[in-house]
């Protein structure tokens, strides 16, 4: 029988701050002489004792209890151990998979939906950035170069999509991307086959252009047509407000509707 969990998940041990890696590794030796690492990584222990098998589960945590974002994602040392990073990576990644997590539930993703994640300090790309469906290859201190169009089993690879995204930025440019992703991809369709068929023209288009989730966007849908003047002058007066001419126009309308109401 062979038993297999995440790297990435190995040391993760039931919340518990006695329990330590240290016991994890003594556990893995005595359960099995033969470990194997995969490329995702993963820790392959080939072993046909029932015992041993149950070792293995006392020490580590399965991937089951793990957020599938953590069981795929995948980053670099980079710093302070790598002399080539120019950004965080290893360091950095459990926070990252946090507010990825937190835009999934903001845009209606599912807790069981995933992104194969990769981050790299540099361009040299040790994570494989360049094979996820989202990698993020570090360009500068705390800035990333945005690579997407890879797939769940990384048998394509990705493009360049965006060039020095600050990390606290990074909502900017994934909130539109997976907000549409849920809205416009096609029956099972994977983060990564859903960029390459929009395309990244299209793509960039709209996280140029966004400006939040649509409050009730599904149930309701107001469209507004002005002539050209009428909307020059709105974006003018936008401007002036710091809004879009959109929202200056919903503002408006909400005042309207409000003084006139009977009741």
């Amino acid at each position: 029988m062979t038993t297999s969990f995440g790297a990435a998940t190995a040391a993760i041990i039931a919340d518990d701050p006695k329990l330590h890696l240290a016991r994890n590794s003594c556990g893995l030796r005595t359960a099995s002489n033969s470990l194997l690492l995969t490329k995702r990584p993963h820790l392959f222990c080939p072993s046909s004792s029932p015992t041993a098998s149950s070792l293995i589960r006392a020490v580590s945590t399965q991937p089951r209890y793990v957020d599938p974002l953590n069981v795929t994602a995948m980053a670099c040392p980079a710093l302070p151990l790598c002399p080539l990073a120019i950004a965080e990576a290893e360091r950095g990644i459990p926070d990252l998979l946090k507010r990825v997590r937190a835009v999934f539930e903001k845009v209606g993703l599912k807790y069981n939906e995933s992104v194969v994640i990769r981050v790299t300090g540099c361009p040299n790309g040790c994570a494989r950035p360049y094979m996820a469906e989202l990698g993020l290859v570090g360009d500068g201190p705390n800035s990333y170069q945005i690579w997407l169009g890879g797939t769940p089993n990384q048998t394509l690879l990705a493009k360049a999509f965006k060039d020095k995204v600050k990390i606290q930025d990074l909502e900017k440019v994934l909130e539109p991307l997976f907000y549409h992703w849920k809205r416009k991809r096609l029956s099972k369709e994977s983060f990564g086959d859903f960029t390459n068929r929009m395309g990244h023209e299209k793509l960039l288009e709209l996280v140029n252009k966004w400006e939040g989730i649509p409050l009730g966007a599904s149930r309701y849908n107001l469209k507004l047509f002005a002539d050209k003047e009428t909307y020059e002058a709105m974006d003018t007066l936008a401007r002036l407000q710091d809004k879009s001419a959109h929202q200056l126009a919903m503002d408006i309308i909400r005042d309207y509707v409000a003084s006139h109401r009977k009741w």
